[in-house]
């Protein structure tokens, strides 16, 4: 138990955040409570030794501009200690000093990510360079991706004479036409000096592509602008046309669906009105059979009326 008062969060200029206890609250509660304010900390609870608790906050940022100040007026409570205070990250260039709430900087040099693992007053230097393995792995997954793709739409659009079964998509347009600007955009007419099947990715018979790695990376040694130039500003950019083009409340794909959906829809309609029909015809006929079968009825009581007076006539004549 932590006993009867408050215990506040002051962030400074006023944003102040208090929790109110009483004699029944634990140390648990406690800490759910504070966490429970969304005031950008978390508390829990430690046990520092066997029965001995401590309550420990803690800020959800990093950096000056996170840092607090805790105070209780639960007496026996003690009193809070700062562990960690937060502070920026510091990094000094030459004369220039940087700052930054976290150690992991990604807006200093444009397209680089530091982490600083520790302080130092040694200089040190960044050498940055150019990771092939990365690209080669940022290439090998599109490519898988793009075969993932164009085979569900090659399954959605094949017959299977020999089966005789027929994919949902079977002789629909812009399923096909998807499957041939995907393939254009990567093997296409390229403008420029290198063509995709020079740096490793080639189309087969099947209309799948392959990727040989170390051709890549080869020629991304040899000339990597001229293999940046091919992947960002062709290859890449093709593929975001096509796609474009498929995606969006306007696309072609969007389209389809919804011709597909007023078919649907037409089909419904059709239902309905032949249900509505054959409902009134069903009427119709339970009518008719009603009348005839009253009919029926009228002439079977008159058969039997003639019956028992002919019957009566021949009694008379004997």
């Amino acid at each position: 138990l932590v006993g009867a008062g408050q215990v506040s969060i002051d962030f400074g200029g006023g944003n102040v955040h208090t929790v109110t206890t009483d004699a029944t609250t634990t140390y648990s509660e406690l800490a759910s409570e504070l966490t429970a304010l969304g005031g950008g900390f978390s508390a829990s609870v430690l046990e520092t030794d066997s029965g001995q608790y401590q309550l420990l906050v803690t800020s959800d940022d990093s950096g000056d501009a996170a840092a607090f100040t805790a105070s209780s007026t639960i007496s026996g409570f003690g009193t809070f200690t700062d562990i960690q205070t937060g502070l920026d990250a510091q990094i000094s260039i030459g004369s220039l000093t940087i700052e930054r709430d976290s150690n992991t900087v990604t807006d200093l040099i444009d397209g680089v990510t530091i982490d600083l693992a520790a302080t130092t007053t040694t200089d040190i230097t960044v050498t940055v360079g150019r990771d092939s393995v990365a690209a080669a792995d940022a290439v090998e997954a599109l490519v898988t991706e793009l075969n993932s793709t164009l085979s569900t739409l090659a399954t959605a659009t094949r017959y299977d004479s020999e089966s005789e079964t027929a994919g949902t998509l079977v002789g629909d347009s812009t399923a096909r036409s998807l499957i041939t600007s995907l393939r254009n955009a990567v093997s296409g007419a390229i403008s420029g000096s290198l063509i995709p099947a020079a740096v490793g990715i080639s189309i087969t018979r099947d209309g799948q592509f392959t990727f040989d790695r170390e051709e890549f990376e080869s020629a991304l040694a040899d000339d990597f602008d001229s293999v940046n130039t091919l992947m960002t500003d062709q290859v890449a950019s093709r593929l975001d046309d096509a796609l474009d083009a498929a995606e969006g409340s306007a696309g072609s794909v969007a389209r389809a669906r919804d011709r597909w959906q007023a078919s649907i829809d037409d089909l419904d309609d059709q239902i309905d009105r032949w249900e509505d029909r054959l409902e009134t015809r069903e009427a119709n006929l339970i009518r008719q059979f009603a009348a005839l079968d009253s009919a029926l009825a009228g002439l079977q009581n008159q058969s039997n009326w003639l019956a028992s007076q002919l019957a009566s006539f021949s009694q008379q004549s004997g």
